[in-house]
């Protein structure tokens, strides 16, 4: 996993994808920024369309599609799965499992 941070936001990427981090490097700097008005968008490495509403009068939006921020499934892979506004996390591989309960006091 490669990871580029700085000043104009943050892009992973798989090292199989480039050849070196400095060519992943150039590729995020290559990806597409532009304000206007108070609409941010940007392009990902992999063609996404981020939008960011900066007057908070929408949310922001992947591929047109915003953000749902309450669904169903918070977490949702073979490793770690969770239902929204439980509390409750699943860790699990092969036949290990680990409940993680956050709704209890430590």
């Amino acid at each position: 996993m490669l990871w580029e941070g700085g000043e104009d936001g943050d892009e992973g990427g798989d090292e199989a994808d480039v050849e070196s981090f400095d060519a992943f490097k150039a590729k995020v700097k290559a990806c597409a920024l532009s304000m206007k008005g108070p609409h941010l968008e940007y392009h990902t490495l992999y063609g996404d369309r981020l939008t960011f509403d900066a007057s908070y009068k929408r949310p922001p939006a992947i591929n047109g599609q915003s953000v749902n921020f309450a669904p169903k499934k918070v977490y949702e892979s073979p490793f770690l799965n969770a239902d929204y506004n439980t509390g409750i996390v699943t860790i699990s591989k092969g036949e290990r499992k680990k409940l993680l309960n956050f709704t209890e006091e430590p």
